[in-house]
């Protein structure tokens, strides 16, 4: 239920704001080549459903990483709790992440080193994260690292793919 409600918000705000932008371009365009509000309200539909297909299919990716964490170290966590974390994670990964990411690219110039240094800083955001919801130290530093493993393979497996089309 709570992914639904999360996925229901993402659709919300992305049709909000896809809305605004439409309609506005629609509003500039001369008299006689304006399009039905029909038409206005079927454009930014399937937009906002592009937007919460994308971010939809990254926090499914997410909840399966914590989940096959969670199956790894034979941690038992209830749903509810897996997708709550979830939740935060996803939030996490798309709001103070980016920024720690692009810090460490301009510090630190070996990518082997930008990648550890952003693997523990994810360990320990995420394993706060699990703190703060509820789970003692030990389960949040163990599903901390799994998660943060799972998506360090996720960038990359993605990263050598990225190369490998470009050669």
């Amino acid at each position: 239920m709570a992914i639904i409600i999360l996925i229901s918000i993402i659709f919300i705000l992305s049709f909000v704001l896809i809305f605004r932008m439409v309609y506005k371009g629609e509003r500039q365009e001369k008299q006689e080549d304006k399009g039905s509000m029909w038409l206005v309200l079927f454009v930014t539909t399937l937009l906002a459903l592009l937007v919460v297909g994308a971010l939809g299919f990254m926090l499914l990716v997410l909840f399966g990483s914590l989940n096959v964490a969670n199956s790894l170290f034979a941690l038992e966590f209830e749903f509810k709790q897996l997708v709550l974390l979830t939740a935060f994670f996803f939030i996490y990964l798309f709001t103070a992440d980016s920024i720690f990411q692009n810090v460490i690219e301009f510090l630190l110039r070996p990518i082997l080193f930008q990648r550890t240094t952003n693997l523990l800083i994810r360990i320990l955001a995420f394993g706060l994260i699990g703190t703060w919801t509820g789970l003692n130290s030990t389960e949040a530093i163990l599903l901390a690292t799994g998660t943060a493993v799972i998506l360090l393979l996720i960038e990359v497996a993605y990263s050598a793919r990225q190369k490998q089309l470009t050669n």
